[in-house]
């Protein structure tokens, strides 16, 4: 039985059986050549009033 786990710390491990090693859960979902990072990307004619503070405050 394939298993995943974190720590407190925020560090993830996947099991078998008994075997445990590091586990990216990050890696699973999302590669830059899939699912770009439209976060990084610039948006012409975009201004502070454009941003909706309550996603802001939601995403941290």
């Amino acid at each position: 039985m394939l298993r995943s786990c974190a720590t407190t710390g925020g560090i993830y491990y996947r099991r078998l059986g008994n075997v445990t090693k590091p586990d990216y859960p990050a890696n699973d979902v999302y590669s830059p050549a899939d699912n770009p990072d439209f976060s990084a990307k610039i948006v012409e004619g975009a201004t502070e009033n454009d941003i909706d503070l309550l996603e802001v405050y939601r995403l941290k």
